[in-house]
């Protein structure tokens, strides 16, 4: 089994700052090794925005120039480097400009919002 990080030919570790190919190891990468380099990273039990930053963002659809009007409790927004990006907690996704949009204009009519509020996990 391969390590999860290990896509496309590139280390995508967390740990790393970019993408990258020199990392590279044969048997370590793409075998069960992996789980000895310094840059795999096991499951964490974390809440905060680390556990979440590990999904990137894709810029066409994620990312805002300026942070959104925070409303739903599910909403998290996370400043990067190009603009802003908003985690839905609900969703356990990023959420698209669009889905954005909505959010701000009436959190309130959220169908997952909803079934959370309704489970009394929120």
């Amino acid at each position: 089994m391969p390590c999860p990080y290990f896509k496309g030919g590139k280390c995508t570790s967390p740990l790393l700052g970019s993408l990258t190919t020199d990392m590279y190891e044969r048997g370590k990468c793409d075998g069960e090794g992996y789980k000895n380099c310094r840059y795999y990273k096991g499951a964490t039990a974390s809440l905060g925005t680390e556990a979440f930053v590990e999904k990137k963002p894709d810029p066409l659809l994620n990312i805002m120039e300026k942070p959104p009007k925070e409303g739903c409790p599910l909403m998290k927004t996370i400043r990067i480097e190009r603009g802003y990006a908003v985690y839905c907690e609900g969703f356990g996704r990023f959420l698209t400009r669009f889905e954005i949009s909505l959010c701000e204009q009436d959190h309130n009519r959220c169908p997952i919002r909803k079934l959370i509020m309704e489970q009394g996990t929120l």
